[in-house]
């Protein structure tokens, strides 16, 4: 085999490695990320797929457009589940209580459990009491890389997103199943989450 050969196989071989490894980041294609696989995401996606939220929102919210209006029209049906989710915030002196009604709101919105993401907020920032990053109750971005909001309903309804999105829309709609991957390293947050949740669903 002559020199140039084996330079230009050489040349080949590389440029297809560096190919093969811009494909496998999925920059040009974010269906190559994991946000977009039928499995669930870990809660450290959450920032990586901050613009995969807002288009999935975007596209959320076109499709079901209907549907998100019946559910909000009933939102003054549910004054009990914003008392309740308040009542138990307030009692656990938890800044997030006065912003009862916002986690019904996006819970009606996204088709999610109305006491999921209060009881999250318990579990991972004693409801807002000691925040990863500015807003950020529920330790979205994981510890290493949390993202900051500019307000609770920015924070809630990403939250409710992330949840709709990440985790429901793959199957993972109970805090045991969500726990392997929102938080895989703490094997008994699902039961923690559920107990705040049936607490909420008692007051």
């Amino acid at each position: 085999m002559t020199l140039s050969l084996k330079k230009r196989i050489l040349s080949i071989t590389a440029g297809t490695l560096i190919l093969g490894n811009f494909a496998s980041l999925g920059i040009e294609n974010p269906q190559n990320n994991r946000f977009y696989s039928s499995q669930p995401v870990y809660a450290i996606d959450a920032y990586e797929a901050t613009i995969a939220l807002e288009e999935y929102k975007v596209a959320y919210e076109t499709k079901n457009s209907a549907e998100i209006e019946l559910r909000l029209r009933d939102i003054d049906l549910n004054k009990v589940q914003v008392e309740k989710i308040r009542a138990y915030l307030e009692k656990r002196g938890a800044p997030l209580s006065a912003h009862a009604e916002t986690f019904v709101r996006m819970a009606k919105k996204y088709d999610l459990p109305y006491n999921l993401m209060p009881a999250i907020s318990i579990i991972e920032s004693s409801g807002g009491k000691y925040n990863y990053r500015p807003y950020n109750y529920a330790g979205m971005g994981g510890q290493g890389n949390a993202k900051s909001f500019a307000n609770y309903d920015e924070a809630i309804e990403f939250h409710a997103t992330f949840l709709r999105a990440g985790y429901f829309d793959k199957g993972a709609d109970t805090p045991e199943e969500i726990e392997k991957y929102y938080c895989y390293q703490c094997p008994t947050w699902g039961e923690k989450v559920q107990g705040v949740m049936n607490a909420i669903d008692s007051m």
